[in-house]
């Protein structure tokens, strides 16, 4: 979430916050989805809305009915601590982030030619089925994997953050953006990692090795373009 869309009183100077965490009260009862979701009884959130004085969070990897508004003095921003569990698969804030940014990546001019975008990254399971799924419109099932659409941007703000679905390109205005009605988006396990060792003594043959690689996020739609004319006035796209 960006700075400029908090409450100054959480920008805490100019400080770009990354992430927003709430330390939750004692009493509060929340099913803890994974383990890695909690540390020290801190809850990765997403904003959603703002007053003068409050922000809605969402709690991220879990269902909407948990949201709820708080002052600025219940809430804690925290700076991601330096080493591979920053870049884990398993930080919450750190899988959509990383949508978030591929999405935005594949809205550029030089797609025109090929407008198809498929995006397909490491992902788990449990921030799936408390995120994306939870907004998901099931679609179709393509070998027995469930594809999910959706019916608005907004439904993916929680988890993706706002104005995730289009990119100003230049400053002349023109622009790309996710064709709505071309969203879709699957998770599946992904294939195992298959590998031979050499032969040894106890073994006459290459020894065959299988690891499990976990799931993979699938997230396709078509990229579109507009100009100067259009941007920031389509209400389909800018509302």
């Amino acid at each position: 979430m960006e700075a400029e869309n908090l409450p100054i009183a959480l920008r805490r100077g100019k400080r770009n916050l990354r992430e927003v965490n709430y330390r939750a009260a004692e009493s509060l009862k929340l099913p803890r989805a994974s383990s890695s979701l909690v540390k020290d009884k801190l809850y990765p959130v997403t904003v959603l809305e703002q007053d003068s004085d409050r922000v809605k969070v969402h709690y991220v990897g879990y269902s909407s009915e948990h949201d709820e508004w708080k002052y600025g003095g219940e809430l804690e921003d925290l700076e991601p601590e330096e080493g591979p569990a920053t870049c884990s698969v398993y930080q919450p804030y750190s899988l959509y982030s990383n949508l978030r940014i591929k999405v935005k990546q594949a809205l550029t001019c030089g797609r025109k030619s090929s407008p198809l975008v498929k995006i397909v990254m490491a992902f788990d399971l449990v921030q799936f089925s408390g995120g994306l799924q939870t907004v998901g419109v099931p679609s179709k099932k393509v070998q027995g994997v469930q594809h999910y659409q959706i019916k608005n941007y907004k439904d993916l703000n929680p988890w993706l953050g706002s104005y995730w679905h289009f990119r100003g390109l230049n400053a002349n205005g023109d622009y790309g953006f996710v064709e709505l009605e071309t969203i879709d988006f699957c998770i599946r396990r992904s294939r195992s990692l298959v590998e031979y060792l050499p032969p040894s003594d106890h073994q006459l043959t290459p020894c065959k090795l299988s690891t499990d690689t976990g799931f993979s996020l699938s997230f396709c739609f078509v990229c579109n373009y507009g100009t100067a004319a259009t941007f920031g006035k389509d209400k389909n796209i800018f509302d």
